[in-house]
């Protein structure tokens, strides 16, 4: 009997299960789609065979101009991993994050490489891009061993045994002792017509040893690597230092959440609808659309407060520079709001339940947050997921936010830096568009305006 009783209920539970097709959706459709999300992005990081295989930009400043840098740079545009931009301007663009990195071959570079001797070059850094620097360094790994070993080797090896240390006589020895096996290995490939110096391209850029690639190889092989992005934030009195992690967190935990609010407080207007609180508004005087842009007002209010209380948070804790550009944090944090408020009420307007609000709503936001990098920088993803993420508020708000907290861009570009009025401009077409599209949708279902 109890057995019986208990799958009539199941029975009833699992008819309104199927009947109520958003919570079918969300069920089976929710995890598919981020699985698909996930695997593109992950399988793109690890250089598997799964999608299309992430090229994280390097941009080369080339200031020799000679066939030994051009050859170079043939050989980095070769690589499976890097997409190589030839251009001027290094610095600029990495501290403003433009690019992850940017190699700069000094002048000089060939005729130090035809005497022998080791050439110096230069990798600028952005030290927030975690992800992309193993991939850079990985990649430029067995290139510069190449271009280096045919007419370097002996420096190279020299420079090697610079970085221990070891005791005057001893130095002399290991120093000999090399060299004459650099000459055995160069008599042996010379004899069986194997080209030297010449090798394949990189294709495990992510290492696999545990060698930290971007702190210790890439200084051996005569590279030296300077961070130029995420400096020191005057706040005030103080000087702070900002996490660029802590800064990144802050950001997309303020965008995504954000949209969860908001598209819950544009959910009381179905709410307001089911109980008949919304046909009295509708009746009282100055109602109509006065409803709908009073939820506007009291959901910004909301917005702002949230991102109030996390960008304070963020500050306390991680050093967020929240003070170190307030005009240009205080339009972005607007226009996040707008933008996201005219989502919530287009989603508002559109769906019939609030279960349909919150499926739609819930599968919307998490695909906008992964493609827009708020999960992860889209600089190590594919390119159609890079393009997919223009099409949405989150990579708009991340550029914006992450501009001013980290790189610390105002709204103009200085000589120094970019600017994010794009993208706050962006943010605020964005919301004009969704707002004006709710307030249609809201004429049409609720008030039978055509």
């Amino acid at each position: 009997m109890i057995l019986k009783d208990a799958w009539t209920v199941a029975h009833k539970d699992l008819r309104l299960f199927v009947r109520d097709r958003s919570a079918l959706a969300l069920t089976l459709l929710l995890p598919v789609v981020l699985a698909t999300v996930f695997g593109a992005a992950m399988g793109a990081m690890s250089g598997g065979s799964g999608g299309a295989q992430a090229h994280v930009d390097l941009l080369v400043e080339d200031r020799d101009a000679s066939p030994a840098s051009e050859a170079l740079l043939v050989s980095l545009e070769g690589t499976d991993a890097l997409n190589v931009i030839r251009g001027e301007g290094s610095r600029r663009a990495v501290a403003g994050g433009e690019v992850p990195a940017a190699l700069l071959i000094p002048k000089g570079y060939g005729e130090t490489l035809a005497r022998g001797e080791l050439p110096e070059l230069r990798l600028l850094r952005d030290p927030s891009q975690t992800l992309a620097g193993p991939v850079i360094a990985g990649s430029l790994l067995p290139v510069l061993l190449e271009k280096t070993l045919g007419q370097a080797g002996p420096a190279l090896l020299t420079h090697v045994l610079e970085g221990f240390d070891l005791p005057g006589d001893v130095r002399s020895q290991a120093q000999s002792i090399l060299n004459e096996t650099w000459l055995s290995m160069d008599r042996v490939l010379s004899e069986r017509g194997a080209p030297r110096g010449e090798g394949g391209g990189a294709r495990d850029p992510a290492g696999g040893s545990g060698v930290n690639f971007l702190e210790r190889v890439p200084a051996l092989l005569g590279v030296v690597v300077e961070e130029v992005a995420g400096g020191g934030a005057t706040q005030g009195d103080s000087e702070v230092a900002p996490s660029a992690g802590g800064s990144h967190a802050i950001a997309s935990m303020a965008v995504m959440m954000l949209m969860f609010s908001l598209v819950a407080a544009g959910g009381t207007l179905l709410e307001e609808q089911a109980t008949g609180t919304l046909l009295r508004l509708q009746l009282a005087p100055g109602g109509g659309s006065s409803i709908l842009l009073g939820k506007l007002l009291s959901m910004g209010c909301i917005g702002l407060l949230q991102l109030s209380v996390l960008f304070a948070y963020g500050r306390v804790v991680f050093g967020v520079p929240i003070l170190a550009r307030p005009l240009a944090l205080g339009l972005t944090a607007v226009g996040v709001v707008f933008a996201a408020t005219g989502l919530g009420l287009l989603f508002a307007t559109l769906c019939r339940t609030r279960k349909q609000l919150e499926g739609l709503s819930t599968l919307v936001i998490l695909i906008m947050s992964a493609v827009g990098g708020a999960w992860f920088p889209r600089e190590i993803t594919p390119g159609w997921f890079r393009l997919a993420g223009q099409f949405t508020i989150t990579a708009y708000a991340m550029d914006a936010f992450h501009g001013v907290l980290w790189y610390g861009k105002g709204l103009l570009p200085t000589a120094e830096l970019g600017g994010i009025g794009a993208d706050v401009a962006m943010l605020y077409a964005t919301g004009a568009v969704l707002v004006w599209a709710a307030f249609r949708s809201y004429r049409r279902r609720f008030e039978g305006a055509g």
